[in-house]
């Protein structure tokens, strides 16, 4: 609980592991903040630039009970979101965890209009989950998912969704 991945200033590259890039797990996962990394792709400031080298399930998973999460943050109308991209499975995926957000990501591509990486799997995949915020009006807050494998946002189960707005 209370743990915060990744930094503006310096963000993880997170790629080529054995199943998702970042798992978050269970009823005491609360109030976290993934925020600012490179999940499944590097970024372009590395020596050969934006690479594709996937995780071999998800990028992020909040799954059995994990609640109060936010996945990218918007700080003053700035956006310090997670670039998601080229995994196995979907590029985030909340199952049976509830009242988590999602602001400011982009999940499938690197940039605003290049640099396409997409997840085999959905975009974003919710499972029997409510409360779930995804995306909002704010500009700093969209979140940007194309070039997946699956649909874009997929909804299952007996999910409520709180909000799914302002997502290109």
């Amino acid at each position: 609980s209370d743990n915060t991945i990744g930094l503006d200033a310096s963000p993880n590259v997170i790629v080529s592991n054995g199943n998702d890039g970042i798992l978050i797990e269970g009823a005491f996962s609360t109030n976290n903040l993934v925020q600012s990394n490179f999940i499944g792709v590097t970024p372009p400031s590395f020596p050969a630039g934006s690479e594709s080298r996937g995780n071999a399930g998800g990028g992020i998973a909040l799954i059995n009970g994990a609640s109060n999460n936010a996945i990218g943050e918007d700080s003053g109308g700035v956006s310090f979101g997670n670039i998601v991209g080229s995994n196995e499975g979907d590029g985030v995926l909340i199952m049976g965890s509830n009242n988590n957000v999602l602001i400011g990501n982009r999940i499938g591509q690197t940039g605003l209009t290049s640099g396409f990486f997409g997840n085999e799997g959905a975009g974003v995949r919710v499972i029997d989950s409510t409360g779930i915020r995804i995306g909002s009006s704010q500009p700093s807050e969209i979140n940007i998912i194309s070039h997946n494998g699956g649909d874009g946002i997929l909804v299952e189960g007996s999910t409520t969704l709180g909000r799914a707005a302002g997502n290109i």
